[in-house]
């Protein structure tokens, strides 16, 4: 199912997200069509999607493929991401 379309809404996304998630599909590959659909929705330029591990946010999937650092990009929580904006946690 091509979910990033303009005939589909953001509940019908979520749900095959949800759906591909329960199915095991490949973390990368659910990721991807994350950034997909949100570049889309908002019309942006760049995105990026951090996972949080331990303390510490990874870089797992972007718009703009950058494999160099794709998983492996970290930054702690709480230091600037590079587009300025500060990584908090509440826990």
């Amino acid at each position: 199912m091509d979910i990033i379309s303009s005939n589909h809404s953001p509940v019908d996304f979520l749900h095959e997200i949800g759906s591909r998630m329960a199915s095991a599909d490949p973390l990368h590959e659910v990721l991807d069509q994350v950034v997909e659909f949100a570049a889309n929705l908002i019309e942006c330029d760049s995105c990026f999607v951090y996972i949080l591990e331990d303390d510490e946010l990874v870089l797992r999937a972007s718009k703009n493929p950058h494999q160099e650092i794709v998983d492996r990009l970290k930054l702690r929580v709480g230091r600037a991401l590079p587009a300025g904006w500060r990584s908090t946690v509440n826990r």
